[in-house]
């Protein structure tokens, strides 16, 4: 069982103060016949985190039927500059993955 697959594991959000860029997805996919679980969090590497949010925080993925997760970035009250963050997946079978989420 190589695991679900996640896809992108990257995410790219540009944008200002003024406005914050559109939501982006990531699909989840299940190889196996049974379904998985799934739990998130969000790590932040800078002071002032929390600049964004995704929907849903935890869920099934059921064989042969991807799961999205919705990641929305919230510029409000950021300083300029890149920021890297993680959006991190742990699954019910033991495996994990790790999703970078940029600005």
């Amino acid at each position: 069982n190589p695991g679900p697959e996640v896809q992108p594991t990257a995410l790219v959000f540009v944008g200002n103060a003024a406005r914050n860029p559109g939501s982006q997805n990531i699909l989840i996919s299940n190889p196996t016949s049974q379904p998985v679980s799934f739990g998130s969090s969000r790590t932040f590497l800078r002071p002032g985190g929390n600049w964004f949010v995704h929907v849903p925080s935890e869920g099934t993925v059921p064989p042969n039927d991807p799961a999205r997760i919705v990641v929305q970035a919230e510029f409000t009250g950021l300083e300029p500059g890149a920021i890297r963050s993680f959006l991190n997946l742990g699954f019910a079978d033991g495996s994990s993955r790790t999703v970078n989420v940029l600005t």
